[in-house]
């Protein structure tokens, strides 16, 4: 009996023993070291470098004069360069060649081409040809070009402006992100090639070929031939032909159903889109909704693009433009996926100098974007001079009867300014006051007034109190969501990942389960701008109760926030710590029970339901909301301490319920281990000012 070996495009008649160990070995893509040739091959990878290159080109930019306030003499909504700029007419080509260049090789070369006088043209330089000189001493010293005749041009440092990301080693450029994304790259690339290799073939999966007796060899080049003419090539493929030889076909090789991994591929598009530094969601457009897109998008710039724009910008401004007293400057605060947060934060701005915050210290407090070389002093209109009490002589000729007494003008002066003194402490006494034209009677109704105004004040501060608790309520249910798609992200992840081996050694190995439970960057973003927005929103409120008088609030914001940002790490440290130990004790379970894997993963659940998303956020809010209230307060030097208000409704509960209306000096607690709201978990309570 004769066998054949057929995989739609050859016929040899070998027997199988006498062929070599490479026969049975498969073979990868024998030129995936070639980062361009495997990124210009895989969809996945390719796009993913357009991506970047597109929004380094795409983000908004304008080169002004080094000197402050000089106007832009381009910028990147201008069509064409101006005249003094024209050798640079080229640069959103450059900045798009560059930043591709980066992904792949970590560097960019731009010729400056220029007579005696100045720069005629830049051009852009192969980087595949071009090699850096360094010496131990001098450092770079020249470029080598290679040419295609196998010449090689040198060039000095002056005559090449080189962009690139350096790495651990003083003299050559980081691993460029292509390179790390390369292995995962070359599993979708043989993944592509078998499919085209398939039908290339006639979509005829490798077959062993039985051919009863022995054939002459005229009947086997017959065989041959009739093999090659029906199943060669992707036009005879699902052909029928009937033989009268015994001819029994052996699939030994695999079809298309060996590529329907979606878990294999999935995991290697995330790989790439890990190692390029974009998200999969910009890549495949698959977010799940509207929002997760927009803070995939926010993170790609922040992490991403933003870094390489102040790096790249850094280098062509040294190399290019500072010699000629011009500057490049990226402007990412005007991309459109950054303006929804400021228009967010010009109308908290809005509302910070409403209430009787400086326009610099609410820019400030609020990190305002200002142009090149303005400080946020500069917001400041200068202070007008103290104005002195003015005593007038008597006229020599008797004085019209409208004319004002000069005494009475001081008095007001002083007036004004012994408010101003009893605003900044309420209940001091009035005796501690050097007055000059006020008499006591002045004073008692000064005084009076001030006591109505603090009264008035108390009662408009109780509805201030309820609106706050809409805005709180409000962000409460925002960071709910946040969150949660946070949580879902994360249990999805361990649904696609789920093994049962992975879960057993969970129990012995505790970096895998502390990788397990690690949250993701989604939840801990969402985590942490909860509480930084309720702590911001409780210094408003302190704002709006108290008033601007006596506050630094630069300092009030700045120890709010400080404090945000240390509970941030400190929450998620112990959601993570709570998560692990939930996780260990369902495996545990799970082992002892000898139930089915889709039991576990269903008992995990709970540490990724909205539930538990709704609690941390209504309690973590609640808490930054208090905690920055109480900063505000005892820094005003106007309140003595801080009173409790429950949410004065049926959800009261027995612990908050008698604390409602309790007054307390500052550091004193209101019942055993409580100081402040939350009091325990999903605590509505908050706390206001406590004026002496």
């Amino acid at each position: 009996m004769a066998q054949l070996i057929f995989d739609g495009q050859t016929l040899k008649s070998v027997p199988l023993e006498s062929l070599p160990e490479s026969a049975w070995t498969t073979h990868g893509d024998t030129d995936d070291t070639d980062l361009e040739k495997t990124a210009a091959s895989v969809a996945f990878l390719n796009r993913a470098i357009e991506i970047r290159a597109n929004s380094l080109v795409g983000m908004p930019w304008e080169i002004t004069p080094v000197a402050d306030d000089a106007e832009a003499v381009w910028t990147s909504e201008d069509e064409d360069a101006p005249p003094q700029l024209s050798f640079l007419s080229n640069l959103p080509m450059l900045l798009w060649q560059t930043e591709a260049s980066w992904c792949l090789k970590s560097q960019a070369f731009w010729h400056r081409e220029r007579n005696r006088a100045r720069t005629l043209n830049v051009r852009w330089l192969d980087p595949n040809s071009m090699t850096p000189q360094w010496d131990a001493t001098a450092g770079l010293v020249s470029f080598e070009r290679a040419l295609a005749n196998g010449q090689k041009k040198t060039f000095t440092p002056d005559d090449i402006v080189y962009i690139w990301r350096q790495g651990l080693r003083e003299t050559t450029p980081a691993i460029p992100p292509a390179q790390a994304a390369a292995q995962a790259a070359g599993v979708l690339y043989n993944a592509d090639a078998f499919a085209a290799g398939f039908f290339a073939r006639g979509a005829i999966k490798a077959t062993l070929l039985t051919v009863d007796g022995n054939p002459s060899a005229a009947e086997m080049q017959k065989l041959e031939a009739w093999w090659k003419r029906f199943f060669s090539g992707i036009a005879g493929a699902w052909q029928t032909a009937a033989v009268r030889m015994g001819v029994t076909p052996v699939t030994i090789g695999e079809g298309l159903e060996s590529l329907t991994n979606e878990t294999l591929t999935n995991a290697k598009r995330e790989d790439i889109a890990t190692a390029i530094g974009v998200p999969p969601s910009m890549v495949m457009a698959n977010a799940a909704n509207y929002a997760t897109a927009q803070q995939d998008e926010k993170n790609y710039y922040n992490l991403t693009i933003i870094p390489d724009s102040r790096l790249i910008q850094r280098q062509i401004n040294r190399q290019l433009l500072a010699p000629m007293g011009l500057r490049l400057t990226f402007k990412p605060q005007e991309l459109p996926c950054f303006q929804e947060d400021e228009n967010t934060r010009s109308v908290a701005f809005k509302n910070y100098v409403d209430a009787g915050i400086s326009l610099a210290v609410a820019a400030e407090m609020l990190g305002l974007y200002l142009p090149g070389g303005m400080q946020y002093a500069d917001l400041e209109p200068d202070d007008p001079e103290p104005v002195a009490p003015v005593v007038v002589m008597a006229p020599q000729a008797p004085a019209p009867a409208v004319e004002p007494d000069a005494g009475d003008e001081a008095a007001a002066i002083e007036a004004g300014q012994f408010k101003r003194w009893l605003k900044k402490k309420p209940g001091r006494d009035a005796s501690k006051f050097q007055h000059t034209y006020l008499t006591a009677e002045d004073t008692a109704q000064i005084i009076a007034e001030a006591n109505k105004a603090r009264i008035r004040a108390t009662r408009d501060h109780a509805a201030a109190i309820e609106a706050a608790l809409k805005k709180r309520a409000a962000l409460e249910k925002q960071a709910t969501v946040n969150i949660w798609e946070g949580f879902k992200a994360a249990y999805s992840d361990l649904q696609e990942n789920a093994n049962m081996i992975a879960f057993e050694r969970m129990l012995q190995d505790d970096e895998a389960l502390a990788l397990l439970a690690h949250a993701n960057q989604l939840t801990r973003d969402a985590i942490a701008r909860a509480i930084l927005e309720g702590a911001d929103l409780g210094v408003t409120v302190a704002v709006d109760q108290l008033g601007p008088l006596g506050f630094d609030w630069t300092l009030v914001n700045t120890s709010a926030r400080d404090w945000a940002m240390q509970h941030s790490a400190e929450l998620i440290k112990g959601i993570e710590d709570t998560t692990q130990a939930g996780i260990r004790g369902s495996v545990a379970r799970w082992i002892e029970n000898g139930e089915p894997l889709e039991a576990l993963i269903q008992d995990l659940e709970m540490y990724y339901a909205r539930d538990r998303a709704e609690l941390i956020a209504i309690t973590e809010v609640t808490n930054a909301f208090a905690e920055a209230n109480m900063i505000a307060y005892q820094q005003s030097g106007v309140c003595q301490g801080s009173t409790w208000h429950t949410g004065n409704d049926e959800k009261v509960c027995k612990i908050c319920g008698p604390l409602n209306g309790q007054k307390r000096k500052f550091g004193e607690e209101f019942a055993p281990g409580i100081l402040k709201p939350a009091a325990h978990p999903r605590c509505r309570c908050t706390v206001s000012g406590w004026l002496s």
